[in-house]
């Protein structure tokens, strides 16, 4: 039976590909969440072995920019496989299917996100291995892409798909320590920072330490998290993210720092704007770049099929070493919505929103502020379909 399943895994892995969840893990928490087929009762359910999800968002975006069009857009398309094979083994697939297919030189395309298996070894300590979502700090980070309307740029900017070994230690009292060694790139370093002329590193690996727990009856929630990249010989990047979240009742808040230390920009925000100022000529990745950020949200549950919130975060960016570019740039967001969730045994919802973002440069680097605004209705929905 068992060989049966891994070849219907992997027949469909080879046809088309999977989506995702959360970010990390096995995905976000389907408990008590009844599959299409289970509730036509086409299938009865007897095990956890094989599990289909597919994440979307469609919306129809209206901006207040008299230059911008309305219309409507496929945010996100993601199909998700994964299962519990015994009381050991696990696995989870997720590929993005609104990307275009390219290979990268990993040896996967870019749009297949996660590619993993687990193996838990005691009632602790559970290793990971394949492609897989990095393990860090923070709240936004680890929120499903479907239910985000704009993710701060500090995290819409992050490459952590990553081919690695993840080892996560229970160590007691509602405490979870994870560590991961992965590749730094999924491509060389002449495709992931053009112009930088590195000099290649004999082990370009990055390390993560991760520390997830819960405080004050589950109430308190904090993701913390430090990680180093050694990219090439002199260059190494380093992550502090730390989120906390606080649930009270109905009320649910999170508030996240992130910061990053980069010897050569990860980001590429820095870089992107050199060039847009016309700073560099050529395709430049800039060095001793520094990023910040401070992403808060604030929701409620005004009744159990009823919820609003309100997010923001402000950040930026800053070549110290450099006069035109030094805290050269500063970028706000705000959102507020109200969702309609039709069905409590399912994770779909109707969303009203505003969105909005602002930017702001430094008179030195001569580039024009930006400001944006819509309000989107959107379709949000993840459903399982086995």
């Amino acid at each position: 039976m068992k060989r049966k399943l891994l070849f219907l895994v992997l027949l469909v892995a080879v046809l088309d590909g999977w989506a995702q969840g959360g970010n990390i893990g096995m995905g976000g928490s389907d408990d008590g969440v009844a599959s299409i087929l289970e509730r036509l009762n086409i299938v009865e359910r007897k095990n956890e072995a094989f599990n289909i999800f597919l994440n979307t968002t469609v919306s129809y975006e209206e901006p207040f920019e008299k230059a911008e069009q309305s219309g409507f857009h496929g945010r996100y398309m993601r199909f998700e496989a994964r299962g519990f094979l015994d009381k050991h083994w696990s696995y989870r697939f997720r590929y993005q299917l609104n990307k275009t297919w390219e290979r990268q030189d990993d040896g996967f395309s870019n749009s297949l996100n996660i590619m993993m298996v687990n193996y838990q070894i005691t009632d602790r300590l559970r290793v990971t291995g394949g492609k897989f979502a990095l393990s860090m700090g923070g709240f936004e980070y680890d929120e499903n892409a479907i239910q985000v309307l704009d993710y701060s740029d500090f995290c819409s900017h992050m490459n952590t798909l990553q081919i690695g070994a993840e080892v996560s230690y229970d160590i007691g009292k509602r405490q979870l320590i994870q560590l991961d060694v992965s590749n730094c790139n999924n491509n060389s370093l002449e495709k992931a920072y053009p112009g930088a002329n590195l000099e290649k590193a004999r082990r370009p690996l990055g390390v993560t330490l991760n520390w997830i727990g819960s405080r004050l009856w589950d109430k308190l929630e904090n993701h913390w998290s430090y990680g180093y990249f050694h990219e090439a010989k002199g260059a190494s990047n380093r992550f502090l993210m730390l989120g906390s979240r606080l649930t009270i009742g109905r009320w649910k808040g999170y508030l996240d720092y992130y910061h990053a230390w980069e010897d050569i920009d990860r980001h590429g925000i820095a870089s992107a704007d050199a060039a847009a100022a016309g700073l560099t000529t050529e395709p430049t990745t800039l060095r001793d770049v520094r990023y910040q950020a401070f992403v808060g949200r604030l929701q409620y549950h005004i009744t159990p099929h009823w919820l609003c919130f309100v997010k923001a975060f402000a950040e930026k960016a800053s070549v110290p070493d450099d006069p035109v570019l030094d805290d050269y740039r500063h970028n706000y967001g705000y959102q507020a919505a109200l969702q309609w969730i039709p069905d409590l045994t399912q994770d779909a919802r109707l969303s009203l929103a505003y969105v909005g973002k602002t930017t702001t440069y430094n008179d030195a680097i001569g580039l024009p502020n930006i400001s944006t605004n819509r309000v989107e209705l959107s379709l949000i929905y993840r459903i399982k379909i086995f």
